[in-house]
């Protein structure tokens, strides 16, 4: 009696399975496709982001760098700290610190 329940049982659950077996697959697919195009999306704005990080450091990079240059021909020149600092409104501990690179490159 139990083993013709347990058959009856797995029968009527084999038949819902077969029956629903291609629409879980349907959703399965697009699932997975879903997802992949999310993760294409998600490294397209991941490479965007750093480009513009990059460009952003690559600019803050380059005005520091000319502004070392420019602090460093005014001190070799002759101009204090005090004159570029009013005169450029760069930071006082700025141009200090290039005057001391300077005098240990010296």
């Amino acid at each position: 009696m139990a083993l013709e329940r347990f058959f009856t049982t797995a029968g009527i659950v084999a038949r819902i399975f077969r029956k629903n077996y291609r629409s879980y697959m349907k959703e399965w697919v697009v699932i997975q496709d879903a997802r992949e195009e999310g993760i294409e999306e998600g490294i397209e704005l991941g490479i965007e982001k750093g480009i513009e990080q990059g460009i952003e450091q690559g600019i803050e990079q380059g005005i520091s760098r000319r502004d070392h240059e420019k602090i460093s021909n005014m001190l070799r020149r002759g101009k204090t700290v005090e004159q570029i600092v009013d005169f450029c409104d760069y930071p006082y501990e700025l141009v200090k610190k290039i005057e001391e690179d300077l005098l240990i490159d010296a």
